[in-house]
């Protein structure tokens, strides 16, 4: 008797976690976060690739980045047109926050580590350094037109916008008390990923002119190897042992990590890379998204929504 109470006790226990969980409202697992610069909002794809067709928050002025992380919803927005200012909401998209000073003149790319967001104020020429609970810079460091930030292990890798030849990234401890930058040399290295082995691929734009486009990849400060191309580019995404490189006008390229290109694919004004239950998810500035399934990659599926999304970034959570 003791025992089939015991029993029916522990079933119970477990059915009445399974179902707290399910009922535990967490729409926001397993998202894509699409922020669309046009309607200045951000979109939910859920793990079906479903558009939620109300958007979850609308942003600020022309919105330029966004970063999850597991409490809130960062977004930095330039202010073109009106005033620049980086936001802070929780996961249901109610504002919790945001910093607007004078100085900010034009918040770009944004990133974060446990306790703090990094942000690059491209027109300042400048970095800050974000406590996240108290949504208050903190610190800041001086570098040429920071573009996108990746950070990794304690340590910040920054893009620039420097169209000269000698353009570099940027890589800095968490604390901002050690700068390197004889990293990536070329023109506009604005774009970076980094693999598991700290091989950095760097996305060399070029200066829309002269100087076309380039990848380069570096290791401890030395190439390792590099490919040019006769068309200016855009992002680039490591994924497994696969490098996704953006043309930031009608292509994907995608190569392996000796920079040998596998596959070219046609996609009209992509403008960012993600990874997301088994397929490339590429968005685009002309309202569609495409899906590349990983292993095949040469599947191509537009995602055809009922509302067009013209994508600044996207952000899987």
């Amino acid at each position: 008797m003791k025992k089939d109470f015991l029993i029916s006790s522990l079933l119970f226990v477990l059915i009445f976690s399974i179902s707290c969980s399910l009922l535990k409202k967490e729409p926001f697992e397993n998202s894509v976060y699409i922020l669309d610069w046009e309607k200045e909002a951000v979109y939910i794809v859920d793990s079906l690739f479903n558009l939620e067709t109300t958007p979850l928050l609308t942003t600020g002025t022309a919105p330029t980045d966004i970063f999850v992380d597991e409490s809130n919803i960062y977004i930095t927005n330039s202010g073109f047109g009106g005033v620049p200012s980086i936001e802070k909401y929780d996961l249901s998209g109610k504002r919790i926050s945001q910093i607007e000073r004078g100085d900010l003149s034009s918040p770009a790319y944004i990133s974060g580590s446990k306790d703090y967001i990094f942000v690059t104020d491209w027109l300042s020429n400048s970095l800050l350094k974000i406590e996240k609970t108290t949504f208050s810079i903190v610190d800041s460091l001086t570098l040429t037109a920071p573009q996108e930030i990746v950070y990794k292990d304690g340590f910040l890798y920054v893009g620039s916008n420097n169209t000269s030849l000698t353009g570099h990234i940027y890589k800095i401890s968490e604390d901002f008390k050690n700068v390197e930058t004889d990293l990536a040399k070329g023109s506009n290295p604005s774009y970076l990923d980094i693999d598991g082995e700290n091989n950095i691929y760097v996305s060399l734009v070029g200066n829309y002119d002269d100087i076309k486009g380039k990848i380069k990849k570096i290791k401890n400060g030395v190439e390792l190897d590099s490919l040019s191309f006769e068309n200016y580019l855009g992002k680039v995404k490591v994924v497994e042992d696969k490098i996704f490189l953006l043309d930031i006008f009608s292509k994907l390229y995608i190569l392996d990590k000796d920079l040998n290109i596998l596959n070219t694919l046609n996609i009209p004004s992509p403008s960012d890379i993600e990874y997301f239950k088994g397929k490339i998810v590429i968005s685009t500035n002309v309202g569609k998204i495409y899906l590349i399934d990983f292993l095949e990659l040469t599947t191509l599926d537009s995602l055809d929504f009922e509302i067009p999304l013209k994508v600044a970034e996207m952000f899987v959570k």
